[in-house]
């Protein structure tokens, strides 16, 4: 007899099969049921966690890309920020601007945008994990606003939806022209 799977156990196995869902069939394809068969659970499991078709798969891609963010600590906040802007990046390419630009549209049709938070909630989480760090190296004397804090992941988003392009100098730029001048003293 299988054993009936609860908590973190069975929102592991939903959001895993989530993601593969939008792997395979894309957002447009991706549905309730088929997440449910893939995860063997109910429809109303899901639904009773996540309401919606976009917060469904914004937990999912939360998931799945914060499984994948290493935050690595290079020796100082630059470095880390752009360490970690490139891994952010790969994780996004990995999901796909269909798949985000499908989330967004259906968000924007619906009465609440409280899905989208999520994702500024973890560029905040990834921000603070890093000016903390920078704090205990004595790089920065104390933790900015919450909006600067999540600035750089924000831009990143905002680049990756508007023209598709996250090379290199994209993020160089994001870090060295807007983020560190309004965090690091005197630089």
């Amino acid at each position: 007899m299988a054993t009936r799977r609860r908590g973190s156990e069975l929102a592991t196995a939903i959001l895993d099969a989530a993601v593969e869902e939008v792997e395979e069939n894309g957002y447009a394809g991706t549905t309730f049921e088929a997440v449910a068969r893939r995860a063997e659970t109910s429809k109303s499991v899901l639904y009773r966690r996540w309401p919606t078709k976009p917060e469904m798969v914004i937990a999912a891609m939360i998931h799945r890309g914060t499984r994948s963010v290493p935050l690595s600590d290079t020796g100082s906040l630059r470095g880390d920020m752009l360490a970690a802007l490139r891994a952010v990046r790969t994780a996004l390419t990995a999901i796909g601007r269909e798949v985000t630009l499908g989330v967004l549209a259906d968000v924007a049709a619906a009465p609440s945008a409280s899905p989208l938070r999520q994702l500024g909630i973890v560029g905040l989480e990834f921000g603070d994990t890093l000016l903390e760090r920078a704090r205990e190296r004595g790089e920065i004397t104390d933790l900015p606003a919450a909006r600067i804090r999540s600035l750089p992941f924000d831009l990143l988003r905002y680049e990756f939806l508007i023209s598709g392009d996250l090379d290199d100098q994209t993020l160089t730029g994001i870090v060295d022209d807007v983020f560190l001048p309004l965090v690091v003293p005197h630089r």
